[in-house]
């Protein structure tokens, strides 16, 4: 695959243990692909904007105003990225 993955991931900041491993599970894919990775996240939440900013995350703050919102806000910070995806904050990536 040729191109940029924007990857989105939308949380409230309150699971920091499976975001981490969220956050690791796409890091782990840095290997293959060239993605940027945006958090969306309330702008109160600064344990996991610490936390996603160690992963190289773009922070976008939340309009909280449901997921698909929060979504498209993300979707907002792309820069020139050819393919987008997103996941929640406990999901994983498989290797490859």
């Amino acid at each position: 695959m040729t191109g940029t993955i924007l990857v989105v991931l939308p949380t409230l900041g309150d699971r920091l243990g499976t975001l981490a491993e969220t956050l690791e599970a796409i890091n782990a894919q840095r290997s293959e692909v060239d993605l940027h990775l945006v958090t969306v996240m309330p702008e109160g939440a600064a344990e996991a904007r610490q936390l996603a900013q160690q992963f190289g995350a773009t922070v976008v703050v939340d309009p909280r105003q449901g997921i698909s919102s929060a979504i498209n806000e993300g979707i907002e910070a792309a820069t020139d990225e050819t393919y987008y995806a997103w996941m929640g904050d406990d999901d994983l990536f498989r290797p490859g």
